[in-house]
């Protein structure tokens, strides 16, 4: 009896930490090293994951008006140049400019979130590689919708604070650049994960720590079976 109340118990934490994992891939993989600001005021947000991280990025990746773009954006995540880029899209208005950053996936979580008198959605987001010194920063966006890639200027750069407001149509694919003799080179993404290198935050990175204590439950449950039998 003591076997399979033990078996029973540990079953089911093994079932609570699979369901916590699959939750965590199908909310994808936050970014580290961008992030969205606040948005105060309003009952949604906007968020920035690690690309090739969660469905609705596969599933627009895999749609045959995008597999184009979609492949130029996992090259510059390994490391690819700013010409082979503009060779791959065919994107004006990026001469002398380098990636300050790798692509990321921006989203919201709604459509109570700031926007612009046009109706644009109007994201402010932290980044850490937004140095002093920087010049001529670009916001390099792609719209899974429809289709077209675009060069924005955006609205506001605060280097110190190390942010970046921006007035997009809609959420999707991003890149940040600046003129080549102030920028650095972006952090490469890891070889099969086609995404940035940082720190991953939010679900994904503590569904372990949910797992571990569905583990340690089971014991507890174990050693109060056990006690009672006593």
């Amino acid at each position: 009896m003591k076997l399979k109340k033990f078996l029973a118990v540990t079953a089911a934490a093994v079932l609570t930490m699979s369901a916590i994992a699959t939750s965590a891939l199908a909310a994808g993989s936050k970014s580290g090293a961008i992030r969205a600001k606040e948005d105060a005021g309003h009952s949604d947000h906007y968020v920035v994951f690690e690309p090739n991280t969660r469905a609705k990025w596969k599933d627009n990746a895999a749609k045959a008006e995008n597999t184009a773009a979609h492949a130029a954006i996992d090259k510059v995540n390994a490391g690819g140049s700013m010409a082979d880029f503009i060779a791959a899209t065919g994107v004006s208005g990026l001469d002398n400019k380098k990636f300050v950053t790798t692509f990321y996936d921006l989203d919201r979580t709604g459509e109570d979130v700031t926007k612009n008198a046009a109706g644009q959605y109007l994201p402010t987001l932290i980044v850490d590689a937004l140095t002093s010194g920087l010049k001529g920063v670009l916001f390099v966006h792609y719209s899974w919708d429809r289709n077209v890639w675009e060069v924005v200027t955006p609205d506001k750069v605060d280097l110190a604070a190390k942010e970046i407001t921006v007035a997009l149509d809609d959420c999707s694919p991003f890149a940040i650049v600046a003129d080549a003799s102030s920028a650095a080179e972006p952090t490469k993404a890891p070889s099969g994960n086609g995404g940035g290198v940082s720190p991953k935050t939010g679900a994904s990175s503590n569904w372990m720590v949910w797992g571990f204590a569905a583990v340690a439950l089971a014991g507890a449950a174990l050693v109060t079976s056990r006690k009672r039998a006593k």
